[in-house]
């Protein structure tokens, strides 16, 4: 896959090297930096022309900003400072999450934005966040020569030119209006987007559904009755029949009715002494059932180091008994076993997407606890929309899922861009921003040193999260 973009990437660089040699793109006011397009157009001005008379409500849009940048600012430096520590202390594994390519936020090239929708939410975010510099340039008679983007091979940018001259000129409280419009638009836009998504969220049903190496489908029935949650597969029989569908295919399964916890992975210690294996079902602790994850920790915390402990598995339609001795570890008894959080029938996993779902709505109550925000940061990498499995385990017309995914990236995209430029650092608009900012209060000279220093510290620490990993 990487050869083929590289590939289609050079071809289109050959391809702007001709048309630039033969005048063709002077002709059509773009300029190339290499592979990298400046597309510039004047069309659009009248546009902005129109939507700056509104002055009273675009000045309450850019001053809104002037907070949203300071906090977006302390966060942003909070974070660049933590991820160094890390990369100095403790250096992640080069992993798809350590690549060059999850740096970008270039749909089809970063490994975690779906191309699609990853395009629609980039060209959303382009557009609120230049459209809103040029809009604030004209509310403050500033005049915009044009608008543009900035392409190599997928979009990648965009930029209103204004007058460098009528805006140098500018007193220092337009200037700062002008810069944090692009990101204040963004965060609304984020904002809005991210209520339009939870809104839509009331329109789809979790399901159950079974999983053994992978996603088997999802169950409809059980011995001829409806099956809404898990509690609806506890019978009191010995075998289940369930009725599951996948991508519209119907399945049959007879499993044997025994609840536990799966094995995943085992450490040195009692459990793996004893020959218990990977993939065994944890049934019973002493003569107690172990149907769930919750009943397994209860049993365990009740335990104590070095106690003796009779550990009843299912293993390949038979049960097995094994004796362990538990170890300490923490000052708790520890039996040396990685046991799945979801529940397990007959070895096969069993998930209830109703956990996740809950777990989406719940979104703005854990955004209150500023530690959180560190995990939220993060979803995208671990879930990139209602797209493969996560469409297959939830019920919703196909509409809601494609308005799902078109919000839940638009949101994304606007907020990380938002964030990134809020970062004190020449030439991003935190930085132009944190530069007119601190001359109200020291000298321009001072100022000037700071912003250069901070903007050598943003962009080295940048540098160290993507070289560090990979070397």
């Amino acid at each position: 896959m990487e050869i083929l973009v590289a590939l289609v990437f050079a071809i289109y660089w050959i391809i702007v090297e001709i048309l630039k040699k033969k005048g063709i793109l002077e002709k059509l006011n773009i300029t190339a930096y290499g592979p990298l397009l400046m597309i510039r157009t004047s069309k659009l001005l009248n546009v902005i022309e129109k939507l700056s008379k509104s002055k009273s409500f675009w000045i309450i849009v850019a001053e809104f900003g002037f907070f949203t940048i300071l906090a977006g600012m302390v966060f942003m430096m909070v974070l660049v400072v933590l991820v160094d520590y890390i990369m100095i202390v403790s250096s992640p594994e080069p992993s798809e999450y350590t690549s060059i390519r999850a740096a970008l936020i270039i749909p089809g090239i970063n490994p975690f934005i779906p191309l699609v929708w990853g395009l629609i939410g980039l060209i959303v975010t382009l557009i609120v966040h230049e459209f809103s510099h040029a809009i604030l340039c004209r509310v403050e008679k500033i005049k915009v020569k044009s608008l543009g983007i900035l392409l190599a091979l997928v979009p990648i940018g965009g930029f209103a030119e204004p007058d460098e001259g009528e805006l140098k000129k500018a007193d220092r409280r337009s200037k700062l209006r002008v810069y944090s419009a692009g990101i204040s638009a963004n965060f609304i836009t984020a904002f809005a987007s991210f209520i339009i998504f939870l809104s839509l969220l009331s329109f789809v049903e979790p399901t159950v559904s079974i999983w053994s190496d992978e996603l088997i489908g999802i169950v409809r029935e059980v011995d001829g009755y409806e099956v809404n949650s898990v509690e609806d597969l506890k019978k009191n029989t010995s075998h289940l029949k369930l009725k599951v569908e996948k991508n519209g295919e119907k399945i049959e399964l007879e499993i044997l009715n025994v609840w536990g916890v799966k094995i995943l992975s085992l450490v040195d210690g009692p459990a793996k002494n004893a020959g218990i294996q990977v993939g065994d079902v944890i049934t019973a602790i002493d003569g107690k059932k172990v149907e769930n994850f919750e009943d397994f920790r209860k049993i365990l915390s009740e335990k104590k180091p070095y106690d003796h402990a009779y550990v009843e598995v299912y293993r390949k339609n038979e049960f097995i008994t094994y004796e362990l001795k538990l170890s300490e570890k923490d000052g708790r008894a520890f039996m040396g076993v990685v046991v799945s959080t979801n529940y397990c029938l007959a070895g096969y996993i069993i998930q209830d997407s109703r956990t996740f779902l809950d777990y989406l709505k719940s979104i703005p109550q854990l955004s209150l606890n500023p530690l959180n925000w560190f995990v939220l940061i993060a979803m995208p990498f671990n879930f990139q929309g209602f797209i493969g499995v996560y469409e297959e385990i939830f019920d919703a017309p196909e509409i809601v899922f494609y308005l799902l995914n078109t919000m839940y990236w638009i949101f994304w995209i606007n907020f990380y861009v938002a964030l990134f430029n809020c970062l004190p650092a020449i030439p991003l608009d935190g930085g132009r921003f944190f530069h007119e900012f601190l001359t109200k209060f020291v000298s321009r000279k001072i100022v000037d040193g700071v912003v250069k220093s901070l903007s050598l510290f943003i962009f080295f620490s940048i540098l160290l999260t993507i070289i560090v990993p990979n070397v």
